[in-house]
């Protein structure tokens, strides 16, 4: 209904040169109408595709530590000559065609960092809440919701069609060179004002950046210092483990408060330390350090969430009153580059014959639409998504993203299970055939091993699927790419044997352990813990195979057993190449 309003407004704004015109006239505003609907679903569709590699780079950065983050930024900055473009808050992009997506990658990092740092500390998330799919998220909704343009939009194309009278007038009558360049002039316009927009972006992240303490003066030497001081370290596969066990820091007495996560598993973490502490002759406060003492890298496993940081309003992170404003501003420009493309199209279809420089003008037309689409619009919309994450939390993409991230554990937990039937089919075979298996070797070197089939030290994305179908694990396409994006987090197309033991967290270990699981928790049923502690505490048990994955049989959520503290000690100690 709304596209047929629209059609008879233009036919009403139309200029009609003669009476008899009156009909193709109508006709020609259908065809506007239609064309305006064919190329805003092709902005929409070639924005998802454009906006790919800047969600890929969120993913990369998600697992940057600080310091090769502060590192690459630097050497950004130090870099770029005066031959770039100011970003604002996050330095110069350099227009050295050799640095140009270098300088884009770090820029797009940093900004990542400084939008997740600030929304987990305004917000109180936790410090594994994977943001990266959350800022890709708020950026699909937005894509999405431009298809559903509002009435205010086509109100002020219809304005603006009413304004460029004129210029209609010279293209319909003779669309001769002069309505050409007059038609290119209106492209160049539109692609500035699509520039202008992503320098306004640009600025509410300078904005931002002031707030959190940069230098108004210079804030691009001094946003890698705002990084350092609201720095939330994403947590690793190891130390989300212990965080659900309990193990971390926080949940040792180091700062726990009642919104810190880990603080439910306060109580089982002080009987696991009452336990070390009686084992070497100390108490509670001696346990705690043993335990702190075997995991050197969970010093930061959560932020103070909300410490030492103002909080960031709407009027802070966008330049223009209201957010909603950008939006709007984005939707009208996105029609307007639509009407731009559609009188283009029609005049290329209603042109029986061309001469030589008409043909010229009908390739260059549409390059200022496509220029202001793939340098200003893919940058804007994922910008705005940040700020938005910034200043304001969406509850259903947290929910969605908590969910996908449930469904990952799950699906992981099954892969950690299927690949503990295969060692144990191993382990036997091994056993009946009186081999050993190759000194020390873990779960992960044995199926690298087994799965690389060009033998180069990394598994490919293809030989990783190859290896799942082998051990019975058959995935949908959506499953097959969020464990690849779990197993691969630094994109680099193949996964080594870190990435894949961070995957498997080691589970031969666990096997091992497991072996006298039966006898010990028939022994253990019979007599009370150490220092009246309950039995399941002490207790080396098996990993359950009814779908709650990692959990220990007979223990809570937050329960805290040998085998896993064992494990966290020998993956902490461990140097990987």
């Amino acid at each position: 209904m709304t596209l047929g309003v629209v059609s008879f407004a233009l036919y009403l704004l139309h200029p009609v040169v003669e009476e008899g015109d009156l009909f193709l006239v109508f006709e020609f505003s259908h065809y506007v109408i239609f064309f305006i609907a064919i190329f805003t679903v092709l902005q929409l569709v070639m924005l998802g595709a454009s906006t790919y590699p800047i969600k890929r780079r969120w993913d990369i950065a998600a697992y940057k530590s600080k310091e090769e983050l502060l590192e690459g930024y630097r050497a950004m900055i130090a870099r770029t000559h005066k031959w770039s473009i100011p970003m604002f808050g996050l330095g110069r992009v350099s227009l050295d065609v050799f640095h140009w997506g270098s300088n884009w990658k770090w820029i797009d990092a940093v900004q990542y960092h400084l939008a997740r740092s600030v929304f987990i500390r305004q917000h109180r998330q936790n410090a594994n809440f994977d943001f990266a799919r959350y800022a890709c998220l708020v950026t699909d909704r937005q894509i999405l919701g431009m298809a559903n343009v509002s009435l205010a939009s086509w109100l002020a194309l219809l304005v603006f069609r009413w304004v460029s009278y004129g210029l209609q007038v010279g293209l319909s009558r003779d669309g001769g060179t002069v309505s050409f360049r007059a038609w290119f002039v209106f492209g160049i316009v539109l692609c500035l004002l699509e520039l202008s927009l992503l320098f306004a972006c640009m600025l509410g992240v300078r904005r931002v950046c002031i707030k959190l303490g940069a230098d108004p003066q210079d804030p691009v030497k001094t946003v890698d210092a705002v990084l350092e001081r609201i720095w939330v370290a994403p947590m690793t596969h190891v130390q989300h483990a212990a965080s659900m066990h309990g193990i971390g820091r926080s949940a040792l007495g180091e700062g726990a408060t009642s919104d810190t996560p880990g603080n439910s598993c306060a109580v089982d973490a002080d009987q696991a330390a009452m336990v070390h502490g009686s084992e070497g002759g100390g108490g509670l406060e001696a346990g705690r350090s043993a335990i702190r003492s075997t995991m050197p890298d969970f010093a930061e496993e959560m932020p103070m969430r909300g410490a030492n940081i103002p909080e960031i309003t709407m009027r802070d992170a966008f330049v223009l009153p209201i957010g909603k404003a950008y939006k709007q501003a984005v939707e009208i420009l996105m029609l307007l580059n639509s009407y731009y493309l559609a009188f283009y199209a029609v005049y290329f279809i209603s042109r029986a014959s061309k001469s030589e420089t008409e043909w010229v003008w009908i390739i260059v037309l549409p390059l200022p639409i496509l220029a202001g689409v793939l340098m200003a619009y893919r940058r804007v919309l994922p910008l705005i998504a940040l700020l938005s994450t910034i200043v304001m939390m969406q509850p259903t993409d947290v929910a969605d993203v908590e969910q996908e991230a449930e469904e990952l554990n799950k699906l992981r937990r099954k892969l950690v299970m299927r690949v503990e039937d295969v060692l144990e089919q191993e382990f036997k075979a091994c056993a009946e055939s009186g081999e050993t298996r190759a000194d020390g070797q873990t779960s992960a070197a044995f199926l690298l091993k087994r799965w690389d089939e060009d033998d180069n030290g990394n598994l490919s994305h293809q030989e990783l699927h190859k290896g799942l179908e082998e051990i019975g694990l058959l995935l949908s396409s959506k499953q097959r790419r969020e464990l690849i994006r779990l197993a691969d987090p630094d994109r680099s197309g193949g996964v080594d044997i870190k990435e894949l033991a961070e995957l498997l967290y080691d589970v031969e270990v666990e096997i091992a352990a497991g072996r006298s699981v039966e006898g010990e928790e028939q022994a253990a049923a019979a007599a009370p813990g150490r220092m009246g502690l309950t039995t399941s505490l002490n207790t080396k048990v098996g990993f359950r195979r009814t779908g709650s994955g990692l959990r220990p049989n007979g223990l809570s959520d937050g329960g805290v057993n040998d085998r896993v503290e064992r494990l966290l000690r020998k993956r902490a100690s461990e140097k990987w190449s």
